[in-house]
């Protein structure tokens, strides 16, 4: 018993902590058995929305499926004036040392 409390109460305090107050860090790659995944996934996309608004974008150009299905879902659930030409193009920023770790450009 003693020991599960060991276990567990530092790991609450953790998760809590994060959950209170998260910080963007880096996304790192790590190997689970044979296959290579990435955290790049769980990056704050807020700045990228913000762009989305603010420069009236319309469509996103991606070929990444984690950025583009939670944009294409910012778009069509927060209805911005877009202007038909404008596409952003967005990609993950793999040197990036401070966020937001996704480049992103218009065209």
């Amino acid at each position: 018993m003693a020991l599960a409390a060991a276990l567990i109460i530092p790991l609450h305090i953790s998760i809590w902590r994060e959950m209170i107050d998260p910080v963007d860090r880096p996304p790192f790659t790590f190997r689970i058995g044979w296959a290579t995944e990435t955290s790049r996934h769980f990056v704050s996309l807020d700045a990228v929305m913000q762009a989305l608004e603010r420069d009236g974008v319309c469509r996103v150009d991606t070929s990444e499926y984690f950025l583009t299905q939670p944009l294409e879902f910012y778009l069509a659930t927060h209805p911005v004036n877009c202007r038909s030409s404008k596409v952003l193009e967005a990609a993950y920023c793999t040197e990036c040392a401070d966020p937001p770790y996704v480049r992103w450009r218009l065209r």
